[in-house]
């Protein structure tokens, strides 16, 4: 994020690109995605696990789509996030920043089973490996064909928008002071004061 201050618009764009392509990799890969989530999944993690196509959280983990903070809009996630947890939820989480638990990950869409512990974290996501060794490959591949098939894909043009939603924001006034004020440990100019996270 430091090196996001006194970018141009074209290195932003640029720099997004790889994020972007990272993400795409992961969505669009014809092996079965595991993700396995202990701790925290916040903003660009969360687009991480919205590519996995199984999502198993230990019972603890907390969630944030939290760009918002600090003057960024959720713009590349929004392409991955949105098609799995649906607009409501999405305005929900990423217009309050909330930080949530696994519950209400489960609820939206977000993750698919809650481990009871990290022991049971592991046992949960060895047993879907395998069920995925015990599977086609190429049946595995084809049945991502398929959901894209249906019209599921993220198309390109998606895909675009986000990217120049996320450089407008990353190049924005809001943004400067939001990522200054985080790395400067700092509440950003238009927090109210009278507000704070122990309230």
């Amino acid at each position: 994020m430091r090196d996001v201050l006194g970018q141009t618009e074209a290195e932003v764009i640029e720099d997004s690109r790889y994020l972007l392509n990272m993400y795409k990799a992961i969505n669009d890969s014809p092996k079965l995605v595991i993700a396995e989530i202990e701790g925290a999944a916040v903003a660009g993690a969360l687009g991480i696990l919205s590519c996995a196509d199984i999502i198993i959280a230990e019972a603890k983990t907390r969630f944030c789509v939290s760009e918002v903070k600090i003057g960024l809009v959720p713009g590349i996630i929004a392409a991955f996030i949105v098609p799995r947890v649906g607009t409501s939820w999405f305005r929900y989480l990423s217009k309050s920043a909330l930080l949530f638990d696994t519950e209400i990950a489960r609820t939206a869409g977000l993750i698919h089973e809650i481990a009871s512990d990290p022991e049971d974290l592991a046992r949960r996501v060895e047993n879907h490996v395998k069920l995925g060794l015990s599977s086609s490959p190429h049946a595995i591949a084809e049945t991502g064909n398929l959901i894209n098939a249906l019209g599921y894909e993220i198309s390109e043009e998606t895909l675009d928008n986000g990217l120049l939603f996320n450089a407008k924001a990353r190049l924005s006034d809001a943004a400067q002071e939001g990522i200054s004020a985080f790395l400067e440990k700092r509440a950003p100019a238009w927090s109210d004061p009278a507000l704070s996270d122990d309230s």
